[in-house]
């Protein structure tokens, strides 16, 4: 039955059986085939060179930010490194302070140890005299 169906088909002339016809038909297929592919190809390569162009500038943003980075690290160990000379310089003053108050109460102490003993030889001098 489907090869009856098939002859019945070709001498309805639903099927063209002219050889330059199809021909034309299967190059006309063929040009469509070829610019759908050259469409896709060239639609690869230009999703291709924006994927490198947004690859390349997520590298160079990469970079810069590394950098910027590196930089603001350095600039935080420097101030650090000042500030904490800055307070090596205070600790040794504080000591410094320290050292020399307690050397002026040293001496502030041995000079009132002097007056207390000069006060009692004086009054030891003076209680012996009224003792005579």
């Amino acid at each position: 039955m489907p090869f009856e169906k098939l002859l019945t088909k070709f001498r309805e002339g639903k099927y063209n059986t002219n050889l330059q016809v199809l021909e034309d038909s299967n190059e006309k297929d063929k040009a469509e085939r070829d610019a759908e592919m050259k469409r896709m190809r060239d639609q690869f390569e230009e999703e291709k060179k924006d994927q490198e162009n947004r690859m390349n500038k997520m590298r160079e943003q990469f970079e810069e930010d590394n950098q910027r980075r590196a930089y603001e690290l350095s600039e935080v160990k420097r101030a650090h490194t000042e500030e904490m000379g800055r307070m090596q310089g205070m600790i040794s003053d504080l000591r410094t302070q320290i050292s020399d108050q307690e050397s002026s109460n040293v001496v502030s102490s041995f000079f009132n140890l002097v007056g207390t003993i000069g006060s009692a030889l004086i009054n030891r001098e003076s209680n012996k005299s009224f003792d005579r």
